[in-house]
């Protein structure tokens, strides 16, 4: 696959963990929210700076450029263990808000 495809594929996840939190008609607690917002800057983080070594906007050091994939692997084990906790709680779908209880 395209690396450059890959990149922008973080860069729409981030959109849709910014996103998602916001659903009114499912709620979710404060904590799944900032694991959310983590999560999308994140993917943010991942997608910049990968977008920015593949025009090549960014020119680290040798010795940065050899420990970045290295770097880049431990953000998405992160990510995937922040997904995990999200999927395992609950908390990815939220819980759905009845109309009777958004009027009371």
């Amino acid at each position: 696959m395209n690396e450059r495809f890959v990149h922008i594929i973080y860069f729409g996840s981030a959109v849709a963990f910014v996103v998602v939190p916001f659903q009114r008609s499912r709620s979710r607690a404060a904590w799944a929210r900032r694991i959310f917002f983590t999560i999308a800057g994140l993917f943010m983080v991942l997608a910049v700076s990968g977008i920015s070594l593949d025009f090549e906007l960014w020119n680290p050091s040798r010795r940065l450029r050899f420990d970045l994939p290295r770097y880049f692997e431990g953000l998405r084990g992160f990510l995937l263990g922040c997904f995990f906790v999200l999927l395992v709680s609950g908390e990815l779908l939220g819980k759905k808000i009845l109309r009777d209880e958004v009027a009371a």
